[in-house]
């Protein structure tokens, strides 16, 4: 198996933004998750939008465009400086996805593979729950266990539709799929979660 990563330092993904970012080179990719995104939002209002794991903040700066309101954070301080730099007009933050607590704040929260960066996801999960409106929605993507390049070294969870329901379900009533693409870095489950259920 290959060796993990260091989960609590961020020179890895320093490493990765720096000089030609990750999102840099995969391009051709870019394409799908914008189509996903238009998809599943509506952009016909305003909405209060959250990134987590923005990297160089290519979505937010997309979804600012369709007049939302648009926060992304990212754990690495060297891809929030990419971003910054390149969508000044954009709000980013240096933040932690473990570390997230807020309520009833957000229209949509996004994670593009993200969630199988960690060790123990269900805390994680358990606060995007509550920080999304009741009519709001998650919108997601993570690597299919079985894809065409198998596990990284960065990747501490596994997942494909059953695993994906059975733990979204602990805090989502509706799971939604849509397309699984081959992509560049592997192939992807595209969802998204709601709650249609008073908690």
């Amino acid at each position: 198996m290959k060796n993990k990563i260091d989960q609590d330092s961020t020179e890895y993904w320093d490493r990765v933004y720096s000089g030609e970012p990750y999102q840099d080179r995969i391009k051709n990719d870019r394409e799908l998750w914008l189509k996903f995104l238009d998809e599943s939002i509506d952009h016909s209002k305003p909405l209060k939008i959250l990134e987590f794991g923005c990297g160089v903040g290519d979505y937010c700066a997309y979804l600012k465009g369709k007049g939302h309101d648009v926060l992304g954070v990212d754990y690495s301080p060297e891809a929030i400086k990419v971003a910054r730099d390149r969508y000044p007009h954009v709000s980013f933050n240096v933040k932690d996805i473990r570390e997230f607590m807020e309520f009833q704040k957000w229209d949509v929260i996004i994670a593009f593979e993200v969630i199988e960066h960690l060790k123990n996801p269900d805390p994680v999960l358990f606060w995007l729950r509550k920080a999304i409106k009741p009519e709001g929605q998650f919108i997601f993507s993570l690597p299919h266990k079985d894809g065409r390049f198998g596990v990284f070294p960065e990747h501490f969870t596994l997942w494909n539709h059953n695993i994906i329901s059975e733990v979204f379900g602990k805090f989502w009533s509706v799971i939604s799929f849509h397309k699984v693409h081959a992509m560049c870095n592997g192939t992807n489950i595209f969802g998204t979660a709601k709650q249609v259920k008073k908690w």
